[in-house]
């Protein structure tokens, strides 16, 4: 009897770590989400807004030409950031 209460407490430890496991890669999925939002949005607004801005004020066009030079850029390095890569690797 006292083998089965073994077996029963061990099955119940390693279920409740795999929950944990669970839970914590899923926040840390979450996370990698929001970052990558995060790039995409800071892109979409710099191409945009950047063209609009240059137009309204010519005197720091360097300073849009920048911004709208580092939207291609940001989306060309999206998919080698490794938060990128992570969120796109499946989870075991």
């Amino acid at each position: 009897m006292a083998e089965l209460h073994r077996q029963q407490d061990l099955y119940w430890k390693q279920l409740v770590e795999l929950k944990v496991d669970a839970v914590c890669i899923r926040l840390h999925r979450n996370e990698l989400a929001r970052r990558l939002q995060a790039v995409n949005l800071i892109k979409a607004i710099a191409s945009s807004a950047g063209i609009g801005s240059w137009v309204i004020w010519q005197q720091y066009a360097i300073v849009w030409a920048f911004i709208i030079a580092s939207s291609p850029v940001l989306d060309a390095l999206k998919d080698v950031l490794p938060f990128s890569k992570r969120l796109s690797r499946p989870v075991i």
